[in-house]
């Protein structure tokens, strides 16, 4: 994974980064299964070293497809939109908590 960032963009990310990873797969992993590059330069070199390395060794390269498999049948449950809009809209219609959530604080906020 690249990004490819400006210089100061790169400087003040630094300050601010809590999370250890920036991709989906590798946060739902809680590991590096793709290199991620946060950089303000060319990574061809590595990047192509770690292609090379799945495309030239057969192990390698059965592995990372074995490490996906098993990081797609933990979290790749079928019906996430409507998980999420069914919590949506318990949220929305649970009473004020201290956060001030409800239904009824978005409306007194109208």
């Amino acid at each position: 994974m690249l990004y490819r960032i400006r210089p100061i963009d790169l400087i003040v990310s630094r300050w601010f980064t809590t999370c250890r990873y920036i991709s989906l797969v590798n946060l739902l992993a809680g590991r590096e299964l793709f290199p991620e590059f946060l950089t303000d330069r060319c990574e061809a070199e590595a990047i192509s070293s770690h292609v090379l390395r799945w495309l030239n060794d057969a192990d390698a390269y059965a592995a990372a497809r074995a490490e996906l498999w098993k990081l797609r049948q933990r979290v790749a449950e079928p019906g996430a939109c409507q998980r999420a809009a069914q919590y949506v809209l318990a949220t929305l219609s649970a009473t004020p908590s201290a956060t001030g959530c409800g239904r009824e604080a978005m409306a007194a906020a109208a």
